[in-house]
């Protein structure tokens, strides 16, 4: 598979229109579905296009074939905490948006022990506000 054929990939796989994307890549009217049929490279310029417009498009995948189309942008993170060191909200709802596009191994389990962490607080704040109440019923 030639590179503008990965990048025909990338613009199925993301839903986006075809002049949309023609015209974010800065190719003129029918030029890009032109470049397609003919196979043809990508040129210097497209490809400053795609790091401006496409940030999480891998290069490496777009060129090699190799990696993941999408590049995560918690990949290789640890796990972010919020200033008591609980797993951060918004952390975990970036993590969920970027699981349900990429859900490449390394994603899942990040998430799943941001969940995992948070699920376990929950819990203990749900016995603690238990032995809050049950000292309240016993002081009234």
């Amino acid at each position: 598979m030639e590179p503008i054929e990965r990048l025909e990939h990338f613009r199925k796989i993301q839903k986006i229109g075809f002049k949309e994307f023609e015209q974010s890549l800065g190719f003129a009217i029918n030029a890009y579905r032109t470049a397609l049929s003919r196979r043809s490279s990508l040129s210097t310029t497209t490809v400053q296009h795609i790091v401006t417009n496409y940030p999480e498009l891998s290069l490496k995948w777009i060129f090699t074939g190799f990696g993941d189309v999408v590049e995560s942008k918690v990949t290789n993170q640890a796990l972010k905490t919020d200033s008591f060191g609980e797993p951060d909200l918004l952390y975990l709802y970036d993590l969920i948006d970027v699981v349900s596009k990429t859900p490449t191994v390394e994603n899942v389990s990040q998430l799943k022990r941001g969940l995992v962490r948070l699920f376990s607080l929950y819990n203990g704040l749900k016995g603690e506000l238990y032995e809050i109440k049950k000292l309240s019923d016993e002081i009234n």
